[in-house]
């Protein structure tokens, strides 16, 4: 294995930075980020017509993925609370499962339009 002696300094907004650290996963950050930028090295070396708007489309499509992934964790942790909040007989405010109700409502919007990209709407 070659030494890495060579850096690269990336800026990114905190919402970047948190859908990067969700969408490696288990990987650590800079491994992953290897990972892809090994593998766009190597499409673009098999193939000398890889349209730029198509990649650029692939990457807003895949940041609106890990953003969604990071709402669907968030709402999970709600719902957790609620009902932990519920099985321990604790009062639960309906205004409480309003809001969780509204944001499911959010995310499905979210998520079909997501998938209209995908189905070229």
């Amino acid at each position: 294995m070659t030494r890495k002696t060579k850096g690269l300094h990336i800026r990114l907004t905190e919402q970047q930075r948190l859908a990067w650290h969700a969408a490696a996963g288990h990987w650590k950050l800079s491994r992953w980020i290897r990972a892809l930028a090994d593998e766009a090295v190597l499409a673009a070396a098999n193939s000398d017509n890889v349209p730029t708007d198509r990649l650029a489309a692939f990457e807003d499509i895949r940041g609106d993925l890990a953003d969604l992934r990071q709402q669907v964790q968030r709402l999970g942790n709600n719902v957790n609370q609620i009902a932990a909040r519920v099985n321990g007989s604790d009062f639960v405010d309906s205004a409480e499962i309003d809001a969780a109700g509204d944001a499911v409502r959010r995310l499905v919007g979210d998520i079909n339009s997501v998938l209209g990209t995908f189905r070229g709407r």
